[in-house]
């Protein structure tokens, strides 16, 4: 198979790997008998079953392949998906949960990991900066149409989202399937020893934990401003009943997917004429002002701002993997190493969003954006110096040659 049909089959994949059924599953859950209290006791079962997942997740990729790896990713959706349709209490849903948090792990560790290496991005860096950024691109025009399918069926039948969502990866998978397993360094290793090493390579390479921490962060505090939007958005478009509301945070949430793929499909031409250190420093600031101006009492600055951060959003997704790869030195434990970072971002989303909600009910949730910009000043200025060190030790021992140098 041609590298061009592959790519396009991998877009393909990623536009196809979605939950579709998102901004329907309170409204189903509850008619299937769930209060809203055992709803929410569900995103804490999938934050658990995510943290839980994803280093067996990049543990698989790594021995057994990253195509076989994104073949069971949408297997396991549209299973996710089934035990949704056919669930009748708490535990069945609470699986079904589980096992999406299980397929969006062997997705993370697997897809990024197979453009990288299938385009030899070690050295031709700016061919898969395009590709990834046409890849982001792909997914958030994939989540629009399929979610906008999913509204249209969702007023024939509660389950059709799910049906939807169940046949949508189930192609992924075949399409997966499809695709030319790429080359990479075996695993020879036991697993504890592999994840060892994995940890210990993190420990030890400053470079890959100042990108890691860095994606961290960003994600974090970009995933605060999606969070906040139910919220923060009748606070500032006011004399709509209930039903009008819905319809303006769903156009809302359609606008932020097509700036998210204007911004992704930019990102490959922007990486290639302006350096990543440009790029990272920009989105720093872009990301602290964010929360600065979401906290004023400005309508109209407000709202924009929210469509600010899904272009953000977009641009940031391909440059933090961008980082991470190049900072990963063996193939051999890429998957792996994804899978910590991926581990990362979500026990640091997870301890966040919870500090953050309390926040918003003590004081305001305006009071509370604007702390957590001060919050951000503080780690971004901290990562800063981070680099600012890393820097200075390169500098002073010129005879190990590190990528960082040029890279930055």
């Amino acid at each position: 198979m041609s590298d061009a049909r592959a790519h396009t089959r991998f877009l393909a994949y990623r536009a196809l790997s979605i939950r579709a059924y998102v901004p329907f599953l309170l409204v189903f859950l509850q008619g299937r008998g769930l209060t809203l209290s055992a709803v929410f006791d569900l995103n804490v079962v999938f934050i658990l079953a995510s943290m839980a997942a994803e280093i067996p997740a990049g543990l698989f990729a790594d021995r057994q392949g990253r195509t076989r790896s994104m073949v069971l990713a949408g297997l396991t959706m549209t299973l996710a998906s089934a035990l949704f349709i056919v669930g009748r209490g708490f535990l069945w849903f609470a699986a079904a949960n589980a096992l999406c948090a299980l397929s969006m792990a062997l997705s993370t560790a697997a897809d990024s990991t197979w453009l990288y290496e299938s385009t030899d991005g070690a050295r031709d860096e700016h061919r898969y900066q395009r590709l990834e950024g046409y890849a982001n691109a792909a997914k958030s025009l994939g989540n629009v149409v399929a979610i906008a399918l999913a509204g249209i069926v969702f007023s024939l039948s509660t389950a059709a989202p799910f049906v939807l969502s169940g046949a949508l990866t189930l192609l992924s998978a075949v399409v997966a399937n499809t695709l030319p397993e790429t080359p990479h360094e075996p695993r020879r290793r036991g697993i504890f020893q592999d994840l060892r090493r994995a940890a210990s390579t993190v420990a030890h390479d400053g470079r890959l934990l100042l990108a890691m921490s860095f994606a961290a962060v960003t994600f974090t505090l970009l995933q605060l401003t999606l969070f906040t939007d139910a919220a923060h958005l009748p606070l500032h478009v006011r004399g709509t009943n209930p039903g009008e509301m819905a319809l303006a945070l769903g156009a809302l949430a359609s606008a932020k997917e097509l700036l998210t793929a204007l911004s992704a499909a930019s990102s490959g031409a922007l990486f290639a004429r302006v350096r990543a250190a440009v790029v990272v420093g920009a989105i720093s600031v872009a990301t602290m002002t964010l929360f600065f101006v979401m906290g004023a009492a400005g309508d109209v600055a407000c709202v924009a701002t929210m469509l600010g951060a899904a272009g953000l959003f977009g641009l940031f997704q391909p440059l933090a993997r961008k980082l991470v790869h190049s900072a990963i030195q063996r193939s051999s434990e890429r998957a792996t190493l994804f899978s910590i970072e991926s581990a990362g971002r979500k026990v640091l989303f997870a301890l966040a969003s919870a500090l953050f909600g309390r926040a918003a009910e003590s004081a305001s949730l305006h009071q509370a954006l604007r702390a957590t910009g001060v919050l951000a000043v503080l780690a971004y200025a901290i990562l800063a110096m981070g680099a600012a060190g890393w820097l200075r030790v390169l500098r002073r021992r010129p005879q190990k040659k590190d990528p960082l140098l040029s890279y930055l």
